[in-house]
C-alpha cells in the first residue's frame, strides 16, 4: 500500500510542478493532494495547513484580472526559483520555515532576473507593476513548490521505510 502511495504522490507532484509553471490555478491543489496523500496520518497539522495555503492560492489565481490569470511573463524563472530556493531551505534544522524563506527569496530573485531581460523590462523594477505581479504570481509559486518540495521529502522517507 506504501508503493502505492508512493506511486501516486510522485505523479500528483510532478503534474502540479508542471502545472506552477504553465500558471494553471489549481496547481497548488494538485501538490497538496499529493501531500495529503502522502502524509496520511502521520502529520495532520502541516497538511492543514498546507491545505489552507493552497485553498488561498487557487482562489488568488481564479480572482485575478484575466489578463493577469494568464500571463506566464517571468514565471519560469520565479518557479525554477522558488524550487531551488525551497531545496536549499530544506537543508537547514528548521525545514520548515528555511524552506518557506528560501522559496520566497528564490521567487523575489527569479523575477528581479527576468525583468533584467529584454523581455521582463515592461515590469519595470521596482515599480508598483512588478510588486503587484511578483505577489499575483509569486505566492502560488512559492506555495505549490513548498508543497512539492515537503511531498518529494515524504517520498524519500517512505522509500526509506519499505
Amino acid at each position: 500500500m506504501t508503493l502505492f502511495f508512493i506511486i501516486i504522490g510522485s505523479i500528483a507532484v510532478i503534474v502540479s510542478v508542471f502545472a506552477a509553471y504553465r500558471s494553471v490555478p489549481w496547481a497548488p491543489a494538485i501538490g497538496w493532494c499529493a501531500l495529503a496523500v502522502l502524509m496520511s496520518a502521520s502529520a495532520v497539522a502541516t497538511t492543514v495547513f498546507w491545505g489552507i495555503a493552497a485553498a488561498i492560492a487557487v482562489a488568488i489565481g481564479l480572482m485575478l484580472p484575466r489578463a493577469v490569470a494568464v500571463s506566464r511573463q517571468g514565471l519560469p524563472f520565479m518557479t525554477t526559483g522558488a524550487l531551488a530556493g525551497a531545496f536549499v531551505g530544506l537543508l537547514f534544522p528548521y525545514s520548515g520555515a528555511g524552506m518557506i524563506l528560501g522559496a520566497v527569496i528564490g521567487t523575489a530573485f527569479g523575477l528581479i532576473l527576468y525583468s533584467r531581460t529584454s523581455a521582463g523590462a515592461i515590469l519595470g523594477f521596482p515599480s508598483k507593476k512588478f510588486f503587484n505581479y511578483a505577489c499575483a504570481k509569486g505566492f502560488p509559486a512559492v506555495v505549490t513548490t513548498c508543497i512539492c518540495a515537503l511531498s518529494l521529502l515524504q517520498i524519500v522517507q517512505l522509500i526509506k521505510s519499505l
